[in-house]
Protein backbone atom coordinates (compact mmCIF):
# COMPACT_ATOMS: atom_id res chain seq x y z
CA UNK A 1 0.00 0.00 0.00
CA UNK A 2 1.26 3.48 -0.88
CA UNK A 3 2.36 5.66 2.03
CA UNK A 4 4.56 8.63 2.78
CA UNK A 5 7.01 6.27 4.49
CA UNK A 6 7.30 4.19 1.32
CA UNK A 7 7.74 7.35 -0.75
CA UNK A 8 10.49 8.61 1.56
CA UNK A 9 12.30 5.28 1.26
CA UNK A 10 12.10 5.49 -2.54
CA UNK A 11 13.46 9.05 -2.54
CA UNK A 12 16.27 8.09 -0.21
CA UNK A 13 17.19 5.19 -2.50
CA UNK A 14 17.47 7.57 -5.44
CA UNK A 15 18.88 10.45 -3.40
CA UNK A 16 16.02 12.63 -4.61
CA UNK A 17 14.35 15.52 -2.83
CA UNK A 18 11.48 17.29 -4.64
CA UNK A 19 11.20 21.05 -4.31
CA UNK A 20 8.69 22.59 -1.94
CA UNK A 21 6.48 23.90 -4.75
CA UNK A 22 5.98 20.41 -6.18
CA UNK A 23 5.23 18.94 -2.76
CA UNK A 24 2.70 21.69 -2.08
CA UNK A 25 0.97 21.17 -5.43
CA UNK A 26 0.59 17.45 -4.81
CA UNK A 27 -0.84 18.01 -1.35
CA UNK A 28 -3.21 20.66 -2.71
CA UNK A 29 -4.52 18.19 -5.28
CA UNK A 30 -5.00 15.46 -2.65
CA UNK A 31 -6.75 17.80 -0.22
CA UNK A 32 -8.97 19.12 -3.01
CA UNK A 33 -10.15 15.60 -3.86
CA UNK A 34 -10.97 14.82 -0.21
CA UNK A 35 -12.85 18.07 0.41
CA UNK A 36 -14.73 17.78 -2.88
CA UNK A 37 -16.16 14.44 -1.76
CA UNK A 38 -17.01 15.69 1.73
CA UNK A 39 -18.69 18.79 0.39
CA UNK A 40 -20.79 16.88 -2.11
CA UNK A 41 -21.88 14.15 0.29
CA UNK A 42 -22.34 16.08 3.53
CA UNK A 43 -22.20 19.88 3.29
CA UNK A 44 -24.01 20.52 -0.01
CA UNK A 45 -27.30 18.80 0.97
CA UNK A 46 -27.33 20.31 4.47
CA UNK A 47 -28.48 23.93 4.61
CA UNK A 48 -27.42 24.29 8.24
CA UNK A 49 -23.88 23.17 7.43
CA UNK A 50 -23.64 25.60 4.52
CA UNK A 51 -24.71 28.41 6.84
CA UNK A 52 -22.20 27.28 9.46
CA UNK A 53 -19.40 27.16 6.90
CA UNK A 54 -20.25 30.67 5.69
CA UNK A 55 -20.05 31.97 9.27
CA UNK A 56 -16.78 30.19 10.08
CA UNK A 57 -15.03 31.07 6.82
CA UNK A 58 -16.41 34.59 6.57
CA UNK A 59 -17.71 33.92 3.07
CA UNK A 60 -21.06 34.31 1.37
CA UNK A 61 -23.77 31.78 2.19
CA UNK A 62 -24.41 29.46 -0.74
CA UNK A 63 -28.06 28.87 -1.53
CA UNK A 64 -29.21 25.51 -2.88
CA UNK A 65 -28.93 26.73 -6.48
CA UNK A 66 -25.22 27.44 -5.98
CA UNK A 67 -24.36 24.83 -3.40
CA UNK A 68 -21.95 22.86 -5.60
CA UNK A 69 -18.36 22.54 -4.41
CA UNK A 70 -17.05 24.59 -7.33
CA UNK A 71 -18.90 27.66 -5.99
CA UNK A 72 -17.36 27.37 -2.53
CA UNK A 73 -14.44 29.41 -1.21
CA UNK A 74 -12.68 26.12 -0.46
CA UNK A 75 -12.70 25.17 -4.12
CA UNK A 76 -11.54 28.63 -5.17
CA UNK A 77 -8.68 28.56 -2.68
CA UNK A 78 -7.51 25.12 -3.72
CA UNK A 79 -7.82 25.92 -7.42
CA UNK A 80 -5.58 28.98 -7.07
CA UNK A 81 -1.83 29.03 -6.48
CA UNK A 82 -2.47 29.11 -2.75
CA UNK A 83 0.16 29.08 -0.03
CA UNK A 84 0.28 26.25 2.49
CA UNK A 85 -1.26 28.58 5.07
CA UNK A 86 -4.19 29.32 2.73
CA UNK A 87 -4.77 25.63 2.06
CA UNK A 88 -4.59 24.64 5.72
CA UNK A 89 -6.99 27.43 6.70
CA UNK A 90 -9.50 26.25 4.09
CA UNK A 91 -9.20 22.66 5.33
CA UNK A 92 -9.58 23.77 8.95
CA UNK A 93 -12.76 25.71 8.10
CA UNK A 94 -14.29 22.51 6.73
CA UNK A 95 -13.19 20.51 9.78
CA UNK A 96 -14.81 23.02 12.13
CA UNK A 97 -17.96 22.96 10.00
CA UNK A 98 -18.18 19.18 10.42
CA UNK A 99 -17.92 19.31 14.20
CA UNK A 100 -21.01 18.82 16.40
CA UNK A 101 -22.89 16.74 13.82
CA UNK A 102 -25.29 14.24 15.44
CA UNK A 103 -23.32 11.39 13.88
CA UNK A 104 -19.57 11.80 14.61
CA UNK A 105 -18.62 9.31 11.90
CA UNK A 106 -18.73 12.04 9.24
CA UNK A 107 -15.97 13.99 10.93
CA UNK A 108 -14.06 10.79 11.67
CA UNK A 109 -14.20 9.69 8.04
CA UNK A 110 -13.07 13.13 6.84
CA UNK A 111 -10.14 13.06 9.27
CA UNK A 112 -9.17 9.58 8.08
CA UNK A 113 -9.17 10.73 4.46
CA UNK A 114 -7.21 13.91 5.23
CA UNK A 115 -4.71 11.93 7.32
CA UNK A 116 -4.12 9.67 4.33
CA UNK A 117 -3.55 12.72 2.14
CA UNK A 118 -1.04 14.08 4.68
CA UNK A 119 0.67 10.71 5.02
CA UNK A 120 1.01 10.60 1.24
CA UNK A 121 2.62 14.06 1.38
CA UNK A 122 5.72 13.62 3.60
CA UNK A 123 7.08 17.00 2.53
CA UNK A 124 4.15 18.78 4.19
CA UNK A 125 5.06 19.33 7.90
CA UNK A 126 1.49 19.05 9.21
CA UNK A 127 -0.53 16.51 11.08
CA UNK A 128 -4.19 16.21 11.99
CA UNK A 129 -5.28 15.54 15.56
CA UNK A 130 -8.83 14.34 16.31
CA UNK A 131 -9.56 14.66 20.01
CA UNK A 132 -12.90 14.78 21.81
CA UNK A 133 -14.80 15.31 18.53
CA UNK A 134 -12.54 18.27 17.68
CA UNK A 135 -10.20 18.11 14.68
CA UNK A 136 -7.22 20.46 14.43
CA UNK A 137 -4.24 20.78 12.11
CA UNK A 138 -0.87 21.23 13.82
CA UNK A 139 2.76 21.70 12.78
CA UNK A 140 4.59 18.40 12.62
CA UNK A 141 7.75 17.95 14.62
CA UNK A 142 9.27 15.68 17.21
CA UNK A 143 6.46 13.42 18.46
CA UNK A 144 7.54 13.41 22.09
CA UNK A 145 7.48 17.19 22.44
CA UNK A 146 4.47 17.62 20.18
CA UNK A 147 2.41 15.50 22.57
CA UNK A 148 3.08 18.05 25.30
CA UNK A 149 3.43 21.26 23.32
CA UNK A 150 1.22 20.85 20.27
CA UNK A 151 -1.52 18.25 20.75
CA UNK A 152 -2.92 20.04 23.79
CA UNK A 153 -3.02 23.30 21.83
CA UNK A 154 -0.73 24.85 24.45
CA UNK A 155 -3.39 24.56 27.16
CA UNK A 156 -0.54 24.11 29.63
CA UNK A 157 0.35 27.75 28.95
CA UNK A 158 -3.19 29.04 29.46
CA UNK A 159 -2.19 30.72 32.73
CA UNK A 160 0.62 32.53 30.91
CA UNK A 161 -1.08 34.12 27.88
CA UNK A 162 1.72 36.65 27.38
CA UNK A 163 4.19 33.78 26.99
CA UNK A 164 1.82 31.62 24.93
CA UNK A 165 1.19 34.25 22.28
CA UNK A 166 4.79 34.65 21.00
CA UNK A 167 5.38 30.89 21.30
CA UNK A 168 2.31 30.18 19.14
CA UNK A 169 3.53 32.74 16.62
CA UNK A 170 6.91 30.99 16.52
CA UNK A 171 5.15 27.68 15.81
CA UNK A 172 3.26 29.25 12.91
CA UNK A 173 6.44 30.66 11.42
CA UNK A 174 8.17 27.30 11.80
CA UNK A 175 5.34 25.66 9.89
CA UNK A 176 5.72 28.07 6.98
CA UNK A 177 9.41 27.13 6.61
CA UNK A 178 10.28 30.54 5.16
CA UNK A 179 13.96 31.36 5.91
CA UNK A 180 13.19 35.08 5.68
CA UNK A 181 11.00 34.74 8.79
CA UNK A 182 13.42 32.74 10.95
CA UNK A 183 14.76 35.84 12.67
CA UNK A 184 11.22 36.78 13.69
CA UNK A 185 10.66 33.22 14.90
CA UNK A 186 13.74 33.36 17.12
CA UNK A 187 12.69 36.77 18.45
CA UNK A 188 9.31 35.30 19.40
CA UNK A 189 10.93 32.37 21.19
CA UNK A 190 13.08 34.71 23.25
CA UNK A 191 10.04 36.84 24.05
CA UNK A 192 8.06 33.80 25.19
CA UNK A 193 10.72 32.88 27.75
CA UNK A 194 11.06 36.50 28.89
CA UNK A 195 7.29 36.84 29.36
CA UNK A 196 7.05 33.52 31.21
CA UNK A 197 9.67 34.58 33.75
CA UNK A 198 8.15 38.04 34.09
CA UNK A 199 4.79 36.46 34.93
CA UNK A 200 6.34 34.19 37.55
CA UNK A 201 8.41 36.90 39.23
CA UNK A 202 5.87 39.69 38.85
CA UNK A 203 8.19 42.22 37.26
CA UNK A 204 8.94 43.77 33.86
CA UNK A 205 12.70 43.18 33.71
CA UNK A 206 14.41 42.05 30.52
CA UNK A 207 15.52 38.41 30.33
CA UNK A 208 19.18 39.37 30.81
CA UNK A 209 18.37 41.02 34.15
CA UNK A 210 16.36 38.13 35.61
CA UNK A 211 19.18 35.67 36.29
CA UNK A 212 19.68 36.12 40.05
CA UNK A 213 16.02 36.34 40.95
CA UNK A 214 14.93 33.50 38.69
CA UNK A 215 17.65 31.10 39.83
CA UNK A 216 16.63 31.89 43.40
CA UNK A 217 13.02 31.12 42.42
CA UNK A 218 14.10 27.73 41.07
CA UNK A 219 15.99 26.94 44.26
CA UNK A 220 13.01 27.80 46.47
CA UNK A 221 10.81 25.59 44.27
CA UNK A 222 12.88 22.47 44.94
CA UNK A 223 14.74 22.38 41.62
CA UNK A 224 17.90 20.30 41.83
CA UNK A 225 21.01 22.44 42.20
CA UNK A 226 22.40 21.15 38.90
CA UNK A 227 19.17 22.02 37.12
CA UNK A 228 19.51 25.53 38.54
CA UNK A 229 23.10 25.65 37.34
CA UNK A 230 22.01 24.43 33.93
CA UNK A 231 19.56 27.30 33.62
CA UNK A 232 22.26 29.72 34.64
CA UNK A 233 24.71 28.37 32.05
CA UNK A 234 22.32 27.79 29.15
CA UNK A 235 19.42 30.23 29.46
CA UNK A 236 21.30 33.22 30.81
CA UNK A 237 24.58 32.31 29.17
CA UNK A 238 24.59 30.47 25.86
CA UNK A 239 21.03 31.37 24.85
CA UNK A 240 21.68 35.09 25.42
CA UNK A 241 24.96 34.88 23.47
CA UNK A 242 23.25 33.04 20.62
CA UNK A 243 20.47 35.62 20.45
CA UNK A 244 23.07 38.39 20.27
CA UNK A 245 25.40 36.72 17.77
CA UNK A 246 23.01 34.86 15.49
CA UNK A 247 19.81 36.84 15.69
CA UNK A 248 21.18 40.37 15.77
CA UNK A 249 24.20 40.02 13.52
CA UNK A 250 23.62 37.07 11.15
CA UNK A 251 19.99 37.36 10.18
CA UNK A 252 20.10 35.24 7.00
CA UNK A 253 22.27 32.34 8.12
CA UNK A 254 19.85 29.99 9.85
CA UNK A 255 19.32 26.33 9.01
CA UNK A 256 16.07 24.42 9.56
CA UNK A 257 17.88 22.15 12.03
CA UNK A 258 19.07 25.19 13.99
CA UNK A 259 15.72 26.92 14.34
CA UNK A 260 13.99 23.61 15.09
CA UNK A 261 16.48 22.99 17.90
CA UNK A 262 15.84 26.42 19.42
CA UNK A 263 12.07 25.95 19.05
CA UNK A 264 11.99 22.65 20.92
CA UNK A 265 14.59 23.74 23.45
CA UNK A 266 12.44 26.77 24.24
CA UNK A 267 9.33 24.59 24.48
CA UNK A 268 11.13 22.30 26.93
CA UNK A 269 12.24 25.29 29.02
CA UNK A 270 8.72 26.72 29.15
CA UNK A 271 7.22 23.33 29.95
CA UNK A 272 9.64 22.75 32.81
CA UNK A 273 9.01 26.17 34.34
CA UNK A 274 5.25 25.67 34.06
CA UNK A 275 5.42 22.23 35.66
CA UNK A 276 7.56 23.45 38.58
CA UNK A 277 5.17 26.33 39.23
CA UNK A 278 2.10 24.10 38.88
CA UNK A 279 3.44 21.44 41.28
CA UNK A 280 4.32 24.03 43.89
CA UNK A 281 0.84 25.59 43.62
CA UNK A 282 -0.76 22.15 43.95
CA UNK A 283 1.36 21.33 47.02
CA UNK A 284 0.37 24.58 48.72
CA UNK A 285 -3.31 23.94 47.99
CA UNK A 286 -3.16 20.45 49.51
CA UNK A 287 -1.46 21.65 52.69
CA UNK A 288 -3.99 24.41 53.34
Amino acid sequence: MYSGEKLNAFRKHWNYTPNDAKELERFRTRADAVLRDTWGETIKPNDRLRQKFALISGTRYLSWEKSEYLYSSVSRTLEEEATLDDILEAVQFVLWTMEDLPNPRYLTELCQSLSKALDASPGIPVRLVLQNDTATLYPLGAKLLDEAVVDDNLVWLENYPEAAKPFQEALKIYLRKNPLEYRSMLDNLRMSVEQMIRSLLGNRKSLENQKEEFLRWLSTHDAHSQITNMFGDLLFGRFAIYQNDAVKHHEDKYTVAEVEFVLYWTGTILRFIQRVSEQQTSAVAKSS
